[in-house]
């Protein structure tokens, strides 16, 4: 035997193992037996394989079988994107969509002019209460021109004062980035109406700025949008629109939206019951940080045959790839 038939022999016998091992593993954490799926998953990582990585960075998010780390995640992910894996990708992107990061403790008590005492701390995760949406919209602005540059960091300027806890820098900085019809500023301005930070509580004027930056596909506005129309509370109820802004949030990655749309396909509201679409939006929506979609997944679970499961799970795969392929195009731009 030549010494390259020899080399390729013993490639194709290192090669074969790696893939029957990653298999292993993908069927033990499916049976929840995150021990073993750890134990084959790491050791496939470390020599490089990007479909491990992700995986592994996928129990470090969740917390399945370690202590949850997300900075190692993050790390895992961003070492199986670099070598193309496309569900790191998009695991990746899903931690910079459109959220706004909830106030940080401030190191020192801030106070006012008149040196009063610091306001308490916001609620870290608002909960959205739904009031009339107003019956017109104000005229669209033209939107002088603005260097990305520009807008990036009037966004983190305003950033930094709500984290801490300066509402009426964050106020003035969104609403005028808000007027320019800028998407992200629209929600955040929304957010301190809502709640009242900055400003006297005024829900008409907060669903005002949801709805404009929900029609301009900001998903985390969408995703309210859909709360309150689900409710009813202070609006009419009324599912078929519940359903519409709900699906093109969970469409972009949201996972509180992922796990709505599959409340809405458990119970029925607007769509057919249809277990197997419900158990694909709560699994990829506990693929995040969302304890309730894997509560979801688990009770399901108990009540779908092993073969629908088999069918949600692929379907849940079709959507990822998807996905990823679009967001890496996206990338590709830049």
């Amino acid at each position: 035997m030549s010494g390259i038939t020899r080399t390729v022999g013993r490639m194709f016998r290192w090669v074969s193992p790696i893939r029957g091992d990653f298999a292993a593993g993908l069927r033990a954490y499916e049976r929840h037996d995150y021990a073993r799926a750890l134990r084959i998953w790491r050791r496939l990582a470390r020599r490089g394989h990007p479909q491990a990585q992700c995986k592994l960075g996928i129990m470090y998010q969740n917390g399945d079988g370690v202590p949850q780390n997300i900075a190692k995640a993050t790390h895992l992910y961003r070492c199986a994107a670099e070598r193309g894996d496309a569900e790191a990708l998009f695991c990746l992107r899903l931690r910079e969509r459109y959220m706004l990061p909830p106030p940080a403790t401030p190191t020192r008590p801030v106070a006012d002019n008149q040196g009063t005492k610091s306001q308490p701390s916001a609620p870290t995760e608002p909960r959205l209460k739904t009031v009339d949406f107003p019956p017109r919209m104000p005229q669209k602005l033209r939107s002088p021109r603005m260097s990305e540059a520009t807008r990036r960091k009037r966004m983190g300027t305003a950033q930094m004062a709500y984290n801490q806890r300066d509402y009426a820098t964050a106020l003035r900085i969104w609403k005028n980035l808000a007027k320019l019809d800028n998407p992200e500023a629209q929600n955040s301005l929304a957010i301190l109406f809502d709640h009242g930070l900055g400003v006297p509580k005024d829900q008409t004027e907060a669903i005002r700025w949801y709805h404009r930056a929900a029609t301009h596909g900001h998903a985390k506005a969408q995703t309210n949008l859909g709360v309150m129309y689900s409710t009813g509370d202070g609006v009419s109820a009324d599912a078929s629109q519940a359903l519409k802004w709900t699906r093109l949030a969970a469409e972009q990655g949201t996972a509180k939206a992922q796990y709505n749309l599959g409340l809405m396909f458990v119970n029925g509201t607007g769509v057919p019951v249809d277990y197997i679409t419900a158990y694909k939006w709560f699994s990829l929506a506990a693929t995040q940080d969302s304890p309730d979609a894997r509560h979801g997944v688990d009770v399901l679970a108990a009540r779908m045959r092993p073969e629908d499961i088999a069918e949600a799970n692929e379907l849940k795969r079709e959507w990822l790839v998807e996905n990823a392929r679009g967001m890496a195009n996206r990338l590709a731009k830049f």
